[in-house]
């Protein structure tokens, strides 16, 4: 918590966000491979290690040649493993969740847009007016909040032939940040599968499209948020991370799964 002091002693409280709630965030852990799987034979189990929300293009390929194999192999469980993924480009998960979710999803509710001349004058120099969302946006007044709503965008799943029709279980921990908690809220929301682990880094209700300016009299450089984005199934209570199911320690997570869960 941020604590302003104001004209005539008035204090004004500011509560700080993590940066990784940004939904370009990257986990600070890279690894080298973004997405693979390994198949545990004696478990009937495949277990999905998902690191990065990368290269969507490749990332079909990947889940295409994935279910396939699963599918051909009998598979019945799937593990899919997202304790340190940072996130990145959300459009990946909604293609894992063509997969295993069975009816039509979208990933979030709503984003609440606040327009202003500050922004307004930062989109005009930042980028080129030529999208339908930036003229949306300078049409609208100034100092007014408005709503985007998501749920008519909605994603049809594949078909059922294509489809995991096993069990899943979601590992999450404290290192699950921006795109990745999102997918581990619709995961949770459409009840895919059991989500385990910890409380995931990334909120479910999260700031974002910041506007930077700088101080008049330090020089430091404030960003302000200027929408607040809305997990599917949320309301304003809900500043939290993606609550698992089951409670773990993230490090025993898959140990949990593979002697608790799948027998």
């Amino acid at each position: 918590m941020l604590e302003v002091t104001v004209n005539q002693g008035d204090k004004l409280k500011i509560p700080l966000i993590r940066k990784s709630q940004k939904k370009t965030a990257v986990s600070p852990k890279l690894v080298t491979k973004s997405y693979y799987y390994e198949i545990v034979k004696d478990k009937n189990c495949a277990i999905f290690t998902f690191n990065q929300f990368v290269n969507p293009e490749k990332f079909r390929v990947f889940l295409q040649d994935m279910f396939a194999d699963l599918k051909a192999q009998g598979i019945q469980n799937l593990i899919i493993d997202i304790r340190n993924n940072g996130g990145g480009n959300s459009e990946l998960g909604d293609e894992l969740l063509k997969y295993i979710v069975t009816k039509p999803f979208s990933q979030y509710e709503k984003t609440l847009v606040k327009y202003s001349d500050i922004r307004k004058e930062y989109l005009l120099k930042a980028s080129e007016i030529d999208s339908t969302e930036l003229k949306n946006y300078l049409r609208g007044i100034s100092g007014t909040v408005g709503v985007i709503d998501h749920t008519k965008n909605i994603i049809q799943p594949k078909k059922q032939n294509e489809q995991f029709s096993g069990n899943i279980y979601l590992l999450i921990s404290g290192q699950t940040f921006s795109s990745a908690a999102d997918f581990a809220n619709a995961f949770k929301f459409y009840k895919a599968g059991k989500v385990i682990g910890s409380e995931s880094g990334g909120f479910i209700i999260s700031a974002g499209e910041v506007v930077e300016r700088q101080l008049p009299n330090s020089k430091l450089i404030l960003n302000v948020s200027s929408t607040i984005d809305y997990n599917i199934g949320t309301t304003e209570k809900d500043v939290h991370g993606v609550i698992p199911d089951n409670k773990v320690q993230p490090e025993k997570a898959l140990n949990y799964v593979l002697e608790k869960l799948i027998k």
